[in-house]
């Protein structure tokens, strides 16, 4: 588990950073410049090809935990199976590795920092579009 917790974490501002590209990808594509519309979505696809690739690259560590933790009876089989399947889902391995951690009791601090911080991130970005949204209609 703690392999797979600090993992996990740390892909989380990669993911960040990763999403955030893919999105600036997507809107030059709608910019006047020609060219923009076959380079916008051809970067998107590889970020997301790269972020995929990393996404597999650490899916070992988590599935080796989950089989484990089944076969000595932590976790139930549906629980280990849904985490399982969301190994391969963006965002999806890393919240099924916090409610793993959060379901056995092992690593809560580092989780509830990580959760903290990631809904403190949210908030800051939902007040930053809202005071840009605010200043364009002002």
């Amino acid at each position: 588990l703690n392999c797979a917790v600090i993992i996990k974490y740390c892909l989380i501002p990669f993911y960040i950073a990763g999403g955030f590209c893919i999105a600036a990808a997507i809107l030059l594509t709608f910019t006047p410049v020609v060219i923009m519309i076959f380079v916008g979505p051809a970067i998107a696809v590889s970020f997301t090809v790269l972020g995929y690739i990393s996404l597999l690259g650490s899916a070992p560590f988590s599935l080796t935990y989950i089989s484990r933790s089944k076969k000595e009876g932590v976790h139930g089989g549906l629980l280990c199976v849904a985490a399982s399947v969301m190994q391969f889902f963006f965002a999806g391995d890393v919240i099924s590795v916090m409610i793993l951690a959060l379901k056995e009791k092992r690593c809560i601090r580092s989780t509830v920092a990580m959760i903290a911080v990631l809904i403190i991130g949210a908030a800051a970005l939902l007040i930053w579009i809202g005071v840009n949204i605010i200043r364009a209609v002002i």
